[in-house]
């Protein structure tokens, strides 16, 4: 019974690693990788707002999804499923990443009320150094997610290899311990159909006196041997009756 516990236990253990090593920092990479991409969305629209194309209300729109994707990876964004970022170094990072951000925006604002061919070249420095950090930031998370992965599939692998070999013992303990009770059971019994019922109740007998308990089938026999004694007291009596 217990096995049984352990095994299941196990299995469920097995699930959950699986589980939390697909989805548990699959979230996070996303936004920080979603966040790269309107850093650049951003670049985009302001050279093509430079030709003419577009509108000043999609840049500040990008901005600021820009920054509601950054908060979320250093604050929590429960309704999104997304954790804060608790490591240490890829915190350093974000943290950089909001103070590039903060001169990238401070020209794309200025950009945005006095368009001058002149600041083109500056937000195109600061676009750069920005993407850079955000690489950055982006290959921690994806290396810290698949060094947890890893970790939970050696975790799955050892629940599965304590699972088998749980069955494997209890196997081994069905075909001994329980599998030699039965083979005791069937030797008393085929000794009880040959008709010998006197070396069963001597071990009875002595297992009555050393107060040792009875099983259920050693009861079954005692009945029987019981029986077998009163027959052949009757047959024993009998017999004078019927020579005379």
């Amino acid at each position: 019974m217990l096995s049984h516990v352990i095994v299941d236990c196990a299995d469920r253990g097995v699930g959950g690693a699986v589980y939390f090593s697909g989805n548990l920092e699959a979230p996070t990479v996303d936004m920080a990788d979603t966040q790269r991409m309107l850093s650049q969305k951003v670049a985009k629209e302001v050279l093509l707002l430079s030709r003419g194309v577009g509108e000043q209300a999609g840049v500040i729109e990008t901005m600021n999804a820009f920054e509601r994707a950054h908060q979320a990876l250093l604050n929590d964004a429960a309704g999104r499923g997304i954790e804060a970022v608790a490591d240490d170094e890829v915190r350093a990072r974000l943290e950089r990443v909001g103070e590039l951000w903060q001169e990238y925006r401070a020209t794309l604002e200025q950009y945005l009320r006095q368009p001058q061919a002149s600041l083109l070249p500056p937000l195109e420095q600061q676009s750069l150094a920005l993407l850079g950090e955000l690489d950055g930031a982006v290959a921690l998370l994806e290396a810290n997610a698949s060094a947890r992965q890893k970790l939970m599939r050696q975790i799955a692998l050892w629940l599965i290899g304590v699972g088998l070999l749980l069955i494997v013992m209890g196997r081994s303990f069905g075909l001994t311990v329980l599998f030699r009770q039965i083979k005791n059971l069937r030797d008393h019994l085929r000794i009880l159909a040959e008709g010998n019922f006197r070396s069963r109740s001597r071990s009875i007998t002595q297992k009555m006196r050393s107060g040792r308990t009875i099983p259920p089938t050693t009861t079954s026999s005692l009945k029987l041997v019981s029986c077998s004694t009163r027959l052949r007291r009757l047959r024993c009596g009998s017999t004078p009756a019927s020579a005379r």
